[in-house]
């Protein structure tokens, strides 16, 4: 029972914290899809899968599946994944800003069950499936130079990313890296 309510309490605080910046957002201040950054669209691609798992799974009657779905959209995905990236934005960016919202609309209003074909995006998918990878490694070793102050924190760090792939390049290009990356990440490459 102790897990059950330390699960209700992250999505609590997860939903706490995307009602609390909606700031009176309306559905018809929704911006078009094409007019979200990269990273928003990811998020709908996520959201349209824990859509579609969730359908599937609360067919077959796999309620443990739906909470680890849940979950992963909660913490993984939302919490430690997204927020982290789009904070900057949030404080930053203009009050009007509708970016971010439009997800956190999405999942409060529970529209991610009404899927949108047009969030199925494979390509961004494996995209983000790369940064992804590529920020965890890069915590890693900010985090062990923290450990071993060099560093007093991760923001303290520069970070330069040698890459030998044109396509790796061009999707590094492609991206707002301070925001995924969070610390000064300099690239250089043959492309």
């Amino acid at each position: 029972m102790s897990q059950v309510g330390e699960n209700i309490r992250k999505y609590r605080n997860t939903a706490r914290f995307m009602l609390g910046n909606l700031n009176n957002f309306k559905y018809n201040q929704l911006v078009e899809y094409k007019e979200l950054d990269l990273i928003d669209k990811y998020m709908l691609h996520e959201t349209y899968n824990f859509g579609k798992n969730t359908k599937i799974f609360y067919d077959e009657y796999a309620f443990n599946k739906v909470v680890q779905a849940l979950n992963n959209l909660s913490n993984v995905l939302l919490s430690a994944f997204y927020f982290d990236i789009v904070k900057d934005r949030l404080y930053a960016d203009h009050i009007t800003s509708q970016n971010f919202k439009y997800i956190y609309y999405i999942i409060i209003t529970n529209r991610w069950y009404d899927l949108d074909e047009k969030w199925n995006n494979q390509l961004l998918q494996q995209e983000w499936n790369t940064l992804k990878h590529l920020r965890s490694e890069l915590n890693q070793l900010l985090e062990v130079a923290r450990k071993d102050k060099f560093i007093k924190s991760s923001l303290e760090g520069n970070v330069e990313l040698y890459v030998n792939s044109s396509e790796l390049l061009h999707l590094l290009q492609n991206h707002d890296l301070k925001s995924i990356f969070i610390n000064n990440l300099f690239i250089s490459g043959n492309d």
